[in-house]
């Protein structure tokens, strides 16, 4: 008899008490919504926001929550809809390797929405987060990589698992409606890796979120859907991946926590690229190296990265993200790669041209996606070389606080007052303290520098 892997999430997931989380789980958790929260308030401002706010509007819905950088409120859905779409915009967002996904921006959407809505606690909020996180990036660990290198975007497809969880815990559903939510969540998921590069890519994210409330709120009213979404012989294992493992979705639960592998991105790009900006930027500081002291860049990056940032020639700032050869190029040009600098009229700029012609880039086997090397030839015949490792530099709790922090503080610099942020990291760092979920400090319009 088939294990029914989908009923024992759910007496899990419901079954965890908020003091069986652990302090570092909780630490992480609130890392998340930090960032979440700034690349949020930073990506209100884009265009592909305007748009789908504009569309939402015409649909109409009534006002029952916030949303990350607008003053005024949506329904529970929509604005879980339009914080996941918020918060993926500048592809600034978190990185869960494993499961090749982005996990805050579908649990976060959802969350804050439905946190807010019900009156939930501080502590109630993240423990649902908590547990949001921590079952989309275990379904994903269970799936890939088949279901990542079959085209699937895993962010939209299994985001749908960590909203639907969050919507679930907060909601107060039993965990047989919670059953039934994770199958019409799941039924839902889709999202598929040819969009990259264009404004759709964050809208997988913000479609996750609002699926995943709607399926709790549909379940807590008695909907129905297959109780095996999971493990079902046409169900989403079957279907979307090749023979995944349930065990790691249920077993050495509340022992191992995958959210504690959650990675915070430095730079306004896709996680692809991340490790080559940083290195080109390390030796373009220490060498102080400039586009015409150096004749040629060979980057070196993993298999991963090598095939999900496939854009050879990007002709716009979305598409640039997914570039090496620009990624490279704004790194050795600028020294930076923020919010700012993924612009169409960057990309055309005759120094970015330049460089990236003289740079190639290709993947090596002993390279893992948060790794990169780079070698640099100099016009007067030095060779410099360097390599980084991400996930090194963000091992413990405590080390991904510190570096969102600064992060968080950094990439608000002119977007929102300085007394904001400095009540926006301290309302977060106590909001297992709180008695309620405040959502009015990040629903506010912000500056577009």
């Amino acid at each position: 008899m088939t294990k029914r892997y989908t009923q024992e999430l759910a007496q899990l997931v419901l079954g965890t008490r908020a003091d069986a989380i652990p302090d570092d789980v909780y630490l992480t958790t609130q890392a998340c919504l930090l960032d979440s929260i700034g690349v949020g308030l930073a990506g209100s401002v884009d265009e592909l926001v305007s748009i789908l706010e504009s569309v939402v509007s015409d649909l109409g819905g009534a006002e029952q929550s916030s949303v990350i950088g607008r003053r005024r409120k949506f329904s529970m859905a929509d604005a879980a809809l339009l914080n996941g779409v918020i918060i993926h915009t500048f592809d600034f967002d978190d990185m869960h390797l494993a499961s090749s996904m982005h996990p805050s921006a579908p649990v976060f959407g959802a969350a804050m929405a439905v946190a807010e809505h019900v009156g939930a606690s501080g502590l109630e909020m993240l423990r649902a987060s908590a547990l949001g996180l921590e079952v989309c990036t275990r379904i994903g660990d269970a799936v890939n990589p088949a279901h990542y290198s079959g085209g699937w975007h895993a962010t939209a497809t299994l985001g749908h698992f960590g909203s639907v969880t969050a919507a679930s815990v907060l909601l107060g559903l039993t965990p047989q409606q919670m059953v039934h939510a994770l199958g019409i969540a799941g039924t839902q998921a889709a999202g598929l890796k040819a969009p990259f590069g264009t404004m759709t890519k964050p809208l997988h994210a913000g479609h996750a979120a609002r699926n995943g409330v709607v399926a709790a709120m549909l379940a807590s009213r008695g909907f129905t859907c297959t109780e095996e979404i999971l493990e079902g012989k046409t169900a989403f294992g079957a279907v979307m991946s090749k023979n995944p493992d349930w065990e790691k979705v249920v077993g050495e639960w509340g022992q191992r926590w995958t959210t504690l592998d959650i990675l915070y991105k430095p730079h306004a790009t896709s996680f692809c690229t991340q490790a080559l900006i940083e290195s080109v930027i390390e030796l373009r500081g220490q060498h102080g190296l400039t586009p015409d002291n150096v004749a040629k860049i060979r980057g070196f990056v993993s298999q991963m990265s090598f095939n999900n940032a496939v854009i050879g020639n990007p002709k716009t700032g979305l598409e640039a993200k997914f570039s090496h050869t620009f990624a490279a190029a704004q790194a050795l040009a600028y020294g930076q790669a923020t919010q700012h600098d993924y612009t169409d009229e960057r990309v055309a700029e005759d120094v970015i041209q330049k460089i990236r012609a003289k740079t190639v880039v290709q993947a090596r086997e002993d390279l893992r996606w948060p790794m990169a090397y780079v070698e640099i030839d100099t016009v007067d015949g030095k060779t410099l070389k360097n390599g980084v490792d991400l996930e090194e530099r963000m091992k413990s709790a405590q080390q991904k606080w510190d570096l969102v922090s600064k992060k968080f503080v950094r990439i608000m610099k002119g977007v929102i007052a300085d007394d904001q942020v400095n009540r926006l990291v301290q309302q977060v760092d106590q909001l297992q303290a709180s008695k309620k979920f405040d959502a009015s400090a990040y629903a506010i319009e912000v500056a577009d520098k």
